[in-house]
């Protein structure tokens, strides 16, 4: 019967330092996602001087197109600054989208990062030994 208690005692104990282990690996974890958080975030301030030429190229069509539809001009060139107008538009909310979710941006990082690291775990598991024979 002393065994059964001590082997049940031991089992309690082990089962005490694996969930103290995953505690503080998770404590670490998410201390190192905040930090890579924070960084990736600073990083999108990179995206500023763009996002502002961007807005002054979108300002300079609207004001072209002022100026050309003022004289008149061909519907050939009303298309052309149409589509220049429509694009620097569509770059321009593309960097608002990723300025405001930084954490989309990273979650898809993480994911393309963590599908690299299963195809390679994937691969080693596969992975078989020689014969020595041959």
């Amino acid at each position: 019967m002393k065994i059964l208690k001590d082997l049940l005692l031991a089992c309690v104990n082990a089962t005490l330092v694996l969930v103290a282990l995953c505690l503080f690996l998770l404590w670490q974890l998410s201390g190192t996602v905040e930090r890579v958080t924070a960084e990736f975030s600073s990083n999108l301030s990179v995206l500023a001087p763009v996002k502002t030429r961007i807005d002054t190229l979108t300002q300079e069509v609207v004001a072209l197109r002022t100026e050309v539809s003022q004289r008149s001009p061909g519907a050939d060139l009303q298309l052309k600054l149409s589509k220049i107008e429509s694009e620097a538009q569509r770059l321009n909310d593309v960097l608002t989208n990723i300025s405001k979710t930084p954490e989309r941006v990273m979650q898809t990082s993480i994911r393309a990062t963590a599908e690299s690291a299963t195809d390679v775990l994937l691969q080693l598991r596969s992975c078989k030994a020689e014969d020595a024979a041959s």
